[in-house]
């Protein structure tokens, strides 16, 4: 039977701080003019044509004010 290649998955909890009030967190992408805006409880797909590239998840996953975590599928 052949393995299911499943896509890792990383998931935007929203600010480290508690007073926060930001809804949205502006991420600049590697190499692209274009940021995307990326928010609470959303879920993002990692791939070179996913959401965003493997470099950019471990950015995200090592964010010092948002917390972003790995989830699988």
């Amino acid at each position: 039977m052949a393995k299911k290649d499943t896509a890792k998955q990383i998931q935007v909890f929203g600010p480290k701080d508690s007073y926060s009030l930001a809804e949205v967190y502006r991420f600049p992408r590697d190499g692209r003019k274009k940021a995307i805006d990326i928010v609470r409880g959303q879920i993002l797909t990692v791939g070179k044509d996913a959401d965003i590239t493997e470099t950019e998840a471990q950015r995200l996953l090592n964010n010092q004010t948002w917390e972003v975590k790995e989830v699988s599928e």
